[in-house]
């Protein structure tokens, strides 16, 4: 193996293809180079400078101490950090979602949740210019995939009439604002065409437009007008002027499969866990009072769920011991 290898590298030294990593240090907008020479970083995806805005910097440090700088274990173990929930609760509110997940990266993002969202029974539509990580999380999703030409949704239209059928759900994979060539999809037009079928869906990667683009830096979707937003009420303690531990979501009753109902259970539980784990910390810090903490973020959930019907509390209940036992 290892001649092949060394036989490979030599094919790319020969082609001038063979990379080494640069020796340099960023100062700003600027890198140096060994020998001293300053050059224009145009190669950074810090594009406003605010990664090397030291000012930035202290002011963050200064509103965040103290903060770890690592979980040293999994989120599932021991490696609970308040700071992330923080972020992921402000990201669920901005988005009017019952709760958000933050990753290390967009490639861990990509990488992670196609594998996880598709079966075998799963087609995957992806554009033909999906960033690299979305192209490596359809090849470990190990299902069924096909491409489409840039921004043609006619061609991506034909595609899902020939073959929705023929699959469980099918995925439509594409950017808000494409990393190379900076052009935007029309969010708007792809939902219309999704809408159409009630086994397709969205994933859309807007890693190049978030925080940048809308009125509340949500993106080209916020700016296209498709932040699609779910009645949630919070419920308050209008004594200490607090929100209680959980959210009322407004639902209609509905008849729901085991498998619908598997998967509502599953995302009810996530969010009573993260809700209870706030609560306790808000608790040990006298951020909040104790009674409103954990227990009643659960029965407000459980109620909410029992709205539904006694398959979804039963698979609702048996998650949380799961989860909790």
């Amino acid at each position: 193996m290892l001649e092949r290898l060394n036989e490979d590298l030599q094919a790319l030294k020969d082609e001038s293809m063979f990379r080494t990593l640069p020796e340099v240090m960023v100062q700003g907008r600027f890198v140096v180079a060994k020998d001293g020479r300053k050059m224009l970083n145009l190669s950074s995806n810090d594009y406003l400078s605010i990664g090397c805005n030291e000012t930035l910097k202290q002011e963050f440090f200064a509103s965040n101490s103290p903060a770890a700088f690592s979980s040293c274990s999994s989120r599932l173990m021991s490696g609970f950090d308040a700071h992330t929930c923080r972020l992921e609760s402000t990201l669920a509110a901005l988005y009017s979602k019952p709760a958000a997940v933050v990753f290390n990266s967009g490639y861990h993002a990509n990488t992670s949740i196609l594998p996880a969202i598709s079966t075998p029974r799963t087609l995957i539509v992806a554009d033909k210019l999906v960033h690299a990580s979305l192209i490596d999380g359809i090849l470990l999703s190990k299902c069924d995939f096909v491409r489409f030409a840039h921004n043609n949704l006619e061609k991506l239209a034909s595609i899902l009439e020939s073959k929705h059928s023929k699959y469980d759900e099918v995925i439509v994979v594409s950017e808000s604002t494409f990393s190379m060539d900076g052009d935007v999809c029309d969010l708007r037009a792809l939902a219309e065409l999704k809408h159409c079928y009630n086994n397709v869906y969205l994933y859309i990667d807007c890693a190049h437009d978030l925080a940048a683009v809308g009125e509340r830096g949500l993106g080209e979707a916020e700016r296209q007008g498709v932040v699609k937003t779910y009645t949630m009420q919070p419920e308050y303690d209008n004594e200490a002027r607090r929100a209680l531990i959980g959210i009322t979501p407004k639902f209609e009753k509905v008849e729901m499969s085991l498998v619908a109902s598997v998967k509502e259970g599953v995302s009810y539980t996530k969010f009573i866990i993260i809700s209870m784990v706030d609560g306790l910390s808000k608790i040990i810090t006298g951020k909040a009072p104790a009674e409103v903490s954990g227990p009643l973020g659960v029965a407000q959930m459980a109620g909410q769920v029992a709205e539904k019907g006694l398959l979804p509390l039963m698979n609702f209940v048996a998650f949380l011991s799961i989860n909790l036992g």
